[in-house]
């Protein structure tokens, strides 16, 4: 399977999505996806290459070489934003500055939950504290009496027709985006939980409920414009624009058998195979897009997350020695068959049963 994906990618742009975690044995481990036009299924694809132990930046190109891959049509690395990836405190410390000196186009993309995550914790230490008092006092002030609760449910259906209200939710203390479902829940009941605390704010002290605080500075951040260099690089835009004008003469609809894609992938690759009398005249515009959809910027991190997860069902507590040989042969049959869809539907190659001989038997050591 790897050599064929390797033949398969052969010189065309690439991208890797690049994560790491740890097994049931304390053994960390590096795990590459690759993502990539492929004319064979006509898509642009995200598969699982390998999963080693980790050392970063030299067996990252170790085993770009070990497998035929040119390090030069790397486009773009996808990284869940940790600093041995991206960043370090000391200058070129990081798989992605180390990458860049081999690749100075290397296009950096980091995972967009993690930004996002990262975006909302320090918005939230920008805001005032009496907000995130306020979602966090509202829950636990019905959680530690069923008599408040009973009264607000009283109010709630006297105000809503007999409707019951919605379950006030916990504030997350490491998740910041998991908050928005909490403000969700109460700004949807902002109007009832007002009239039931109005009933009891007599009873608090008039200087906590008078006292606000707002932000000392509030300045908007803007940032910086994304890198183009790689996807610019070697590029003719008068050819780009001089195909882009004939897209419109062309009858998509009779090529596509009637029906135009509406997903980018599948029609761009459609464009890629256009042809008149045997001959491809739109060929640059669809493989600068391709070059483009090649980065992880369309890639789910999810894809990532699941050769870990396959790679925990496989070295289990009573597999814990299983060897990185077995293991990185079983992961790739299962993620493709995943992706897949069925396992009915692939078919071994030449060169697949030609390694089913004695001299390719796994003997494993008494160690093991």
């Amino acid at each position: 399977m790897l050599t064929d994906l390797v033949k398969e990618i052969g010189n065309r742009p690439f991208s890797l999505i690049v994560d790491e975690s740890m097994d049931v044995s304390v053994v960390k481990y590096l795990a590459f996806m690759v993502r990539y036009h492929s004319p064979s299924r006509k898509a642009v694809v995200t598969e699982c290459t390998s999963a080693f132990a980790e050392s970063l930046y030299y067996l990252t190109k170790e085993y770009l070489q070990k497998v035929g891959l040119n390090i030069q049509n790397l486009v773009g690395l996808g990284t869940d934003g940790v600093a041995s990836m991206c960043t370090a405190v000391h200058e070129n410390s990081s798989l992605f500055t180390l990458l860049k000196k081999d690749v100075p186009n290397l296009q950096l993309v980091k995972c967009v939950c993690h930004t996002l995550h990262l975006a909302a914790s320090h918005a939230a230490v920008c805001l005032p504290d009496d907000l995130e008092y306020l979602v966090r006092e509202t829950r636990n002030w019905f959680a530690s009496s069923p008599l408040w609760r009973q009264n607000y449910e009283d109010l709630f259906k006297a105000m809503n027709d007999g409707e019951m209200p919605r379950k006030l939710v916990q504030l997350s203390g490491t998740r910041w985006l998991a908050w928005s479902r909490a403000l969700a829940v109460i700004t949807a009941q902002w109007d009832e939980l007002k009239a039931h605390f109005n009933q009891y704010i007599s009873t608090l002290s008039a200087h906590k409920c008078e006292r606000r605080r707002r932000p000392n500075d509030a300045r908007g951040q803007r940032g910086g414009d994304t890198t183009t260099e790689c996807i610019a690089a070697g590029v003719d835009f008068d050819e780009l624009k001089s195909q882009w004008e004939r897209l419109p003469g062309v009858n998509w609809k009779e090529f596509f058998d009637g029906y135009v894609p509406s997903n980018s992938c599948k029609f761009w690759c459609g464009v890629h195979e256009y042809r008149e009398d045997d001959e491809p005249v739109l060929r640059s515009i669809p493989n600068f897009t391709l070059r483009v959809l090649s980065l992880p910027f369309f890639q789910r991190r999810s894809r990532v997350e699941r050769a870990f997860s396959v790679m925990n069902d496989i070295e289990t507590k009573a597999r814990n020695r299983m060897r990185l040989e077995i293991l990185m042969p079983i992961m790739r049959i299962r993620l493709r068959v995943i992706w897949s869809g069925c396992c009915k539907e692939f078919e071994p190659t030449d060169e697949m049963y030609a390694l089913f001989n004695c001299s390719n038997v796994v003997i494993f050591s008494k160690s093991v």
